[in-house]
């Protein structure tokens, strides 16, 4: 079969329903080159629209210079359009490799709007290399699944190509390629890998090494797509829905499932909250697995990127972390407004319409109260001998953690006063000879 069949063959199982465009990462080594070759050739057959990107890093100098300007004259010379980015290797941060990888990931999906498919060169050597180093990295077990074909709308065409296939139909096609002289110095764990570990791994197993790993990856993508689809299962029977501050689920159900599905899970929820842009570690999702099945209304954890996760009576919540409300004085006639509510006080007859209303007792009446968040061993003031746990409160009413933190209460310098929408501390009865002379109102 020819080159253009194969790739046909592979892009058919690979391309989503719609698509419009096919996007190619060249970076003008032969893995790259052979890939936009094909995809150039596939995407005219198919009536697509493509496109090539490349990413000069500015970490070789000279030679990153003159690949970019091979590159351009590649494109050039077969009519296919170029967009091309120059980074700042001073500007970086973190491991070196991280960083080049984040950079081509955020050029290429801000280069190309939602319907295109994304193509990069990875061949059957590299998915060898990236089972090892999961293996060297801990990465265990999923990692050892190697990269998978299809991930969103990124799709890698060549993983089924051996190297040496590369480079015949290249030479079949009549195509000449850049040589990346870092990809020769074992700097890095890819590299070191491919240079080091791979040799040495293949004189003591011999021609089985290939076949190994391909069968690990193989064996391991199928166990980790039965877990994606079991993952994808549990997150429909628990309710996941928007509410004001963020997202929400049932907390029942998740001791039916194995802790890997549930780790899944709760990475796909991360990613759906925005609360993390790569995976978490094993560690943290066992942790957020743990409070799950065994945390109390009002437990939290922290996530990534400002999130948090937290428990109320019958709901998980996914959340931004949010400051809590500061205290402010409520001073006799004066009126707070917070970002989406209102809190004053007032005589009688005074409040405005629709406004739920709490009546000071005599003892509080012209002093100065508080209007502020719940706070940890609050207790609520039901008579002038009776108190009660804030917290067991909220917990039985099902406040969520944001709502703790944002939600107004009336106190004073010992107690809470008043919980609007939850309870009323104290009220007169219609004999009462001590009726109300103040009230305080909120709306919300």
């Amino acid at each position: 079969m020819t080159p253009h069949g194969r790739f046909r063959l592979a892009l058919d199982r690979l391309l989503p329903e719609s698509c419009n465009g096919l996007g190619v990462l060249l970076s003008g080594g032969p893995d790259s080159t052979l890939l936009a070759l094909l995809a150039a050739h596939d995407a005219a057959r198919r009536g697509l629209d493509f496109l090539c990107l490349h990413v000069n890093h500015g970490l070789r100098g000279a030679e990153s210079d003159a690949e970019e300007t091979w590159v351009r004259s590649l494109c050039t010379a077969r009519g296919w359009p170029l967009r091309c980015q120059r980074l700042h290797p001073a500007t970086r941060r973190g491991n070196l490799q991280d960083w080049a990888r984040r950079a081509r990931r955020v050029f290429a999906e801000e280069s190309l709007p939602g319907e295109w498919a994304l193509l990069t060169g990875h061949h059957a050597q590299d998915q060898r290399e990236s089972v090892l180093m999961a293996l060297c990295q801990g990465k265990l077990p999923w990692g050892l699944a190697g990269m998978p074909a299809r991930q969103g709308r990124w799709l890698k065409p060549l993983l089924a190509w051996e190297r040496f296939q590369v480079l015949e139909d290249l030479e079949s096609l009549d195509q000449d390629w850049c040589t990346d002289s870092s990809n020769l110095r074992s700097h890095g764990l890819r590299n070191r890998v491919r240079l080091e570990l791979m040799p040495t791994l293949r004189r003591s197993a011999g021609s089985e090494l290939d076949s190994l790993l391909d069968a690990i990856a193989r064996d391991m993508g199928t166990l980790l797509a039965a877990i994606d689809r079991e993952a994808q299962k549990l997150l429909e029977t628990q309710d996941l829905r928007p509410e004001r501050w963020g997202h929400s689920l049932v907390r029942q159900g998740w001791d039916r499932y194995h802790g890997a599905v549930v780790r899944k899970a709760l990475e796909a929820l991360g990613r759906h909250s925005g609360a993390w842009g790569r995976g978490p570690s094993n560690a943290r999702l066992d942790s957020i697995r743990t409070l799950l099945l065994t945390g109390h209304a009002g437990n939290w954890l922290p996530l990534g990127k400002g999130h948090e996760i937290s428990l109320s009576r019958d709901r998980v919540h996914l959340h931004p972390r949010f400051d809590p409300l500061p205290s402010r004085s409520l001073e006799p006639g004066a009126r707070i407004d917070g970002p989406d509510w209102s809190m004053g006080r007032t005589a009688p007859g005074n409040c405005p319409e629709g406004a739920a209303i709490h009546h000071l007792p005599p003892d509080l009446q012209g002093r100065t109260l508080q209007v502020r968040a719940a706070r940890a061993g609050d207790r609520l003031r039901l008579s002038a001998d009776a108190r009660k746990s804030v917290g067991s409160l909220l917990a039985e009413a099902g406040w969520s953690r944001p709502e703790r933190a944002l939600r107004p209460l009336l106190a004073n310098e010992q107690d809470i006063l008043w919980i609007p929408g939850l309870r009323r501390a104290w009220q007169p009865g219609p004999d009462s000879p001590q009726q109300a002379r103040e009230l305080v109102w909120v709306l919300q």
